[in-house]
This record gives structure tokens, sequence and C-alpha cells, in this order.
């Protein structure tokens, strides 16, 4: 009888030294838990701070996804149409160009990538412009010069309007109070 006893209470005494494991697999599972929550809350950050933003355009260039390194080399080989519309009329249509971009011009599309920074991934719209460093001398000079000659020839043959009016009207807004 006093071994049985003295087995019950070496037992009692084990248990109290050793817990259960049910307890420290439980604390090991939420750590666990914590720890890769933690590492993808991380990737998520670090992926968000060095790449675009799905729906993001620089100059009507998608950049969606793209780190700043790989967006100005998709802005450097975008051709650029020159063409000028008045209304639904096409009046020019100049020569198609590729933008003027060049690797002076990355801290500006760092900037951009930091502005348009979410730290979840968005699905806003959002069109950038960005001016090249360098810039396109058929676009500043020659283009605007042969539009302007254009618009020009296209004037003379126009009339001005006889016995044209305008009347300027201000609507006054009643309030009332109720």
């Amino acid at each position: 009888m006093e071994s049985a006893a003295q087995e019950k209470v070496e037992k009692i005494e084990e248990s109290r030294l050793n817990p259960p494991r049910r307890f420290l697999n439980w604390k090991m599972g939420v750590g666990s838990v914590i720890v890769v929550g933690a590492l993808a809350l991380g990737g998520l950050y670090y992926y968000q701070k060095t790449h675009f933003n799905s729906y993001i355009t620089i100059n009507g260039v998608n950049v969606g996804g793209l780190t700043a390194d790989q967006a100005l080399k998709e802005l450097e080989s975008s051709i650029i149409k020159n063409e000028v519309y008045l209304g639904k009329t096409l009046v020019f249509d100049g020569n198609d160009a590729k933008m003027a971009f060049t690797n002076r011009d990355l801290p500006e599309v760092k900037k951009v990538l930091t502005k348009q920074q979410t730290f979840f991934p968005s699905s806003k719209k959002e069109n950038y412009a960005l001016l090249p460093s360098a810039g396109d001398q058929y676009r500043s000079q020659t283009m605007k010069q042969l539009l302007e000659e254009k618009l020009n020839e296209m004037n003379k043959n126009l009339k001005a309007p006889k016995d044209a009016e305008s009347i300027w009207k201000t609507v006054k807004s009643l309030s009332r109070k109720v």
C-alpha cells in the first residue's frame, strides 16, 4: 500500500515539474503564426515600397508592378505619337519619336514611386505626368512651328462671324429656412 501511495506522489511531482506538452505545443503554434505573419507583412511592405501599384501610369505608359529602374526603361522605349487634334479632326500628324527619358530621370521616377506608395496593394487608377530632363527638340521647337503654320493656314479660310452676340446671365439662388 505504501508503494502505491509513493508512486502516486512521485507521478504528481513529476507532472508538476514537466508541464503537459499540449500547453508547450500551443505556445509554439501561436509563436509560429506570429512570426510567419510578421514575415509576410514585412515582405508585403518591401514589395510595395519597391514596386508601382497595378494601375499606375506615367505619361500614359503602364508601369504597374514594375520597379523604378524597370519603369524608366519602359519610358525610355515608349514611342510617343506627335498627333494634334482639333475636336475629333486630325490637324497635324508629326513624326513619331521615343520619349527622351535617360538615367538622369531615375530620381524623378523614384519620387513618383514614393508618392503613389500604399501599404496594401491598391487598384486605384492614376496617371502621373513626368517631363524628361533632356528636352525633345522636335516637339518643343520644330513641331510647334509646323503646327503654328498649319493653324494659320487653316484660319485664312475662315470668315469672321457676323452679328455675333453674347449674353451674360447671373442666377441667384434662393434659400429658405424651414
